[in-house]
């Protein structure tokens, strides 16, 4: 009664029902990986459509590792395979060609620019795919920010409002949307439900198991 009176409608379960289906080709393989002072022989791999869930006490290195595979830590040592291929990202631009995207948990400091209207936030990341000789073709783009308000439901007075007034899971909304719009194949979520309300979780939640159906990793 408590849920429903802070989101103005019936409770409904938090998590989208499990589907039994083959897993899809390996897509990232982690070995051995390591970096100084932050984590140790960390190893594991996840196939196309699977989501696999990494636990740990604030200082355990967890996010550490998320920013390590986006290319964000220069001293890690090991191997990183996309897709079979050895292709360890040294920066978020390669991570970026390899069909790599990071929700990290801070998305205020590092997954937005606050005081950037939130359709260019959504195509922030896919500045090559709408513009032509650096000129960014308008129509293109109107029509992936507006894909993609649609798909994820992104509550905004408009996409032409700043990201900075959009509520904690609306604003997460738009890091999903800036990296499937970019047609990420692998997504690494660092605390994707940090700082949202109930119904926000909820939705993010769901989001993340149809991006599960679509074969994303």
């Amino acid at each position: 009664e408590l849920v429903k009176l802070m989101i103005g409608r019936s409770w409904q379960k938090m998590f989208p029902d499990h589907i039994d289906r083959a897993a899809g080709p390996e897509r990232l393989r982690v070995e051995n990986f390591s970096s100084p002072g932050k984590f140790q022989h960390i190893n594991f791999s996840i196939r196309s459509g699977e989501v696999l869930g990494v636990a740990g006490l604030v200082g355990s290195g967890r996010s550490e590792v998320a920013l390590g595979i986006f290319g964000l830590d220069l001293k890690t040592s090991g191997r990183v395979l996309v897709d079979g291929k050895e292709s360890c990202p040294r920066s978020p631009r390669d991570a970026m060609k390899l069909g790599i995207g990071l929700v990290s948990e801070d998305r205020k400091g590092q997954g937005l620019v606050l005081g950037m209207e939130c359709g260019e936030n959504i195509t922030l990341s896919s500045l090559d795919r709408v513009s032509r000789c650096g000129v960014i073709r308008q129509g293109n783009e109107r029509g992936i920010i507006a894909k993609f308000f649609e798909k994820l439901r992104v509550k905004a007075a408009s996409p032409q409002v700043f990201a900075q007034t959009l509520s904690g899971g609306n604003q997460q909304k738009l890091v999903l949307a800036k990296w499937l719009a970019r047609e990420s194949r692998i997504l690494i979520l660092d605390e994707p439900t940090r700082g949202v309300d109930v119904n926000a979780k909820q939705e993010i939640y769901h989001l993340i198991g149809e991006c599960a159906k679509q074969g994303i990793a």
